[in-house]
């Protein structure tokens, strides 16, 4: 599962509740004006094109209670160009947990129509706000800005018996917040198997007899989660950076693919006049550490603000997520080195999703409400050094780890690549083998790929996508 996000601009949305958008219209979609869907005058903008237009769709908070209470979640549309030549909706999710699928289909359709993409030309493309996220409800609240401005400034090292008592105290505060200002039925809810529910719910209200989906990170599976819930209900689906699924017994994994990608991100740089983290890529991940572990007992001043250890890790790693990024992460490496952490910070800020008023986007608080939901909590300290937030969370998980089967739907295609930090590329070989679906390999430096504009991956999986036609067997493109 995704535990960061990809380096896409995620834009924040206002929540539907404070907008006036039309719920599902009988028979079908009321789609109109994204406008009430934005919350500030660059979203309007991000949003205004005359292919676009936006919806609510109204769906049961609890699954089990079709009657009770109703939420309602964005929609944001982008019209097929070649409608003579319609095949039908294409649904998207761009993973997290927590990404805003509206705010992303905007950019990634506003590309694939601008260079006259296939799948632009034949599929209305279609991108929801999962609920909790961005313009769908229920609204996610747990800290503050200032809040979780004061927990980043000031971690907690526990790497001492207080520390770890402290983190606790800490984890079990912010999961007391999170149901004390969301609402415990609200948290209960947000979870992969609701999110499956409402996908189908959207399908039905498009049109559209069976799914036809792209799914990256996280993405991949609500898309995995959905074959297995609805099998005869899948058209076509392509799964790009796969979830683990516990499928590999070594989600650590994760934690090496940022390693070997910082590793490559350092072998560029050696090459290049004053890499700030030297010309021996062995020895820089060395570097990095005895610049930033001095920020652990005292943060560096950034303006009012400070810049602590944790947040140069994540920043680090946010820009490890493509090879594009990386002559940022040397700009901001370089600053800091400098006894500057401005750059630093703001990449750290755009990770957790911090505005420029001061206020979050809530992501973060959308990764941890659903992953504690879709896995069960470690609540015996003999097994774990600190109990997690999700050691407190006030719902029961829905979901675990567990081997996916999807039979009786069409096969899949996976797309991985070798050097992706987030979702390993054994993640993807291993996903691939217990869908016995067609697997794709990219060989690259970066999460994620598919519509990126490299032919060898996107010919073919829009054939798919298209005409049914599945990749070639052992498909390994560069």
């Amino acid at each position: 599962m995704d535990r960061r996000f990809p380096v896409i601009v995620v834009l924040a949305l206002a929540c539907v509740a404070c907008a006036t958008p039309q719920p599902v219209a009988a028979g079908g979609l009321a789609w109109g004006d994204c406008a009430p869907f934005a919350g500030d005058a660059e979203r309007k903008a991000a949003f205004d094109r005359r292919s676009l237009d936006c919806a609510a769709l109204e769906v049961p908070l609890d699954h089990a209670k079709p009657d009770g209470r109703k939420i309602k979640l964005g929609l944001l549309r982008q019209r097929a160009t070649d409608p003579a030549r319609r095949i039908g909706s294409l649904v998207f999710n761009f993973g997290g947990p927590g990404a805003s699928g509206m705010a992303q289909l905007a950019d990634l359709g506003g590309r694939l129509a601008k260079r006259g993409d296939e799948v632009s030309a034949r599929f209305d493309l279609v991108g929801f706000d999962p609920r909790g996220i961005g313009a769908s409800e229920p609204a996610l609240r747990c800290l503050t800005g200032p809040e979780q401005d004061a927990r980043r400034a000031e971690p907690v090292d526990s790497s001492t018996p207080e520390g770890v008592t402290e983190q606790e105290a800490r984890n079990k505060e912010f999961a007391d917040k999170c149901a004390e200002r969301t609402g415990r039925e609200e948290l209960a809810h947000l979870g992969t198997r609701d999110v499956v529910r409402d996908l189908d719910l959207l399908r039905a209200a498009l049109g559209e007899q069976k799914l036809s989906y792209v799914g990256y990170s996280y993405g991949t599976k609500i898309g995995t989660v959905y074959a297995e819930t609805f099998p005869a209900r899948v058209r076509a689906l392509v799964l790009d950076g796969a979830d683990d699924f516990g499928l590999t017994g070594k989600h650590a994994e994760q934690g090496d693919g940022f390693a070997e990608s910082f590793l490559s991100y350092a072998k560029d740089c050696a090459g290049r006049q004053a890499c700030p983290v030297g010309d021996d890529p062995a020895g820089a991940r060395e570097r990095l550490d005895a610049l930033t572990e001095p920020l652990g007992k005292r943060p560096l001043p950034v303006g009012d603000r400070k810049l602590s250890a944790e947040d140069v890790s994540d920043a680090v790693d946010h820009l490890l997520y493509h090879s594009k990024s990386w002559p940022r992460l040397t700009e901001a490496i370089e600053g800091l080195k400098a006894g500057d952490g401005t750059e630093m910070l703001a990449v750290a800020d755009e990770y957790h999703g911090r505005r420029p008023d001061g206020s979050y986007d809530g992501n973060q608080d959308a990764l941890t409400a659903v992953n504690c939901l879709d896995a069960p909590p470690v609540k015996d300290k003999s097994k774990v050094d600190v109990l997690d937030v999700c050691a407190f969370w006030a719902a029961p998980n829905t979901m675990g780890p567990h081997r996916p089967k999807t039979d009786g739907a069409p096969t899949a295609v996976v797309v991985s690549t070798t050097g992706d930090p987030a979702t390993p590329h054994d993640w993807g070989i291993a996903l691939a083998e217990a869908l016995k679906a067609r697997l794709v390999t990219f060989e690259g430096e970066q999460h994620t790929v598919y519509l990126e504009g490299k032919t060898c991956v996107d010919r073919p999986v829009t054939r798919y996508l298209v005409d049914g036609m599945l990749p070639p067997e052992g498909l390994r493109c560069k």
